[in-house]
């Protein structure tokens, strides 16, 4: 596992992995448990997680787990092709800038990723 507390004291779980045979120890939720406590000691109350939309089951463990928030957007520049495959929402405006293309975790996006 590792985690970082950034400049201003926000903190982020950056990796978490644990082998398939010991996910049923309970390893994940509590090393997630000394992260809380860190957290709480440092005076703070929130905590989030990076997660790409490859990795749904990774995805649906933080949900589960109880994080139910969306606060960061991450933004992606092909230097080559653009992949061709459906996106799940196109031409959005996000603060003012438009994106062609928008990847959101959802059936669409998995089926052709």
């Amino acid at each position: 596992m590792n985690y970082q507390v950034t400049h201003g004291g926000a903190f982020f779980v950056d990796y978490l992995w644990v082998k398939k045979k010991h996910l049923d120890a309970g390893l994940r939720e509590a090393l997630l448990g000394r992260v809380e406590k860190d957290v709480l000691e440092a005076g703070e109350d929130c905590y989030s997680v990076r997660i790409v939309l490859r990795d749904e089951l990774y995805g649906e463990f933080f949900i589960n787990f109880g994080f139910d928030e969306l606060n960061q957007l991450e933004i992606a520049k092909h230097l080559k092709e653009v992949p061709k495959r459906k996106f799940s929402a196109e031409n959005v405006d996000i603060f003012g800038s438009k994106f062609r293309s928008v990847i959101l975790w959802s059936p669409e996006a998995q089926e052709n990723r």
